[in-house]
């Protein structure tokens, strides 16, 4: 089944209990930009979606493809 990349990256990051400004920080990116990624506005190029699957500690596939 084909997931949603954003609604899996807000999951996760409730799930951790952080705001985006942290998340943002964390993966060198800005709040703005993770806050598009997160309601489907923009994806991200590889390079951050492998930061940002390793951050969350979860495969890229399963990120992009599957309902967390």
């Amino acid at each position: 089944m084909i997931g949603s990349l954003g609604l899996n990256l807000r999951i996760l990051r409730f799930k951790l209990n952080l705001p985006q400004y942290k998340v943002a920080e964390s993966l060198g990116i800005t709040a703005k930009e993770l806050s598009y990624y997160e309601r489907d506005l923009e994806v991200p190029s590889t390079v951050k979606l492998i930061k940002i699957a390793n951050f969350y500690c979860v495969n890229v596939i399963k990120l992009v493809e599957e309902d967390l």
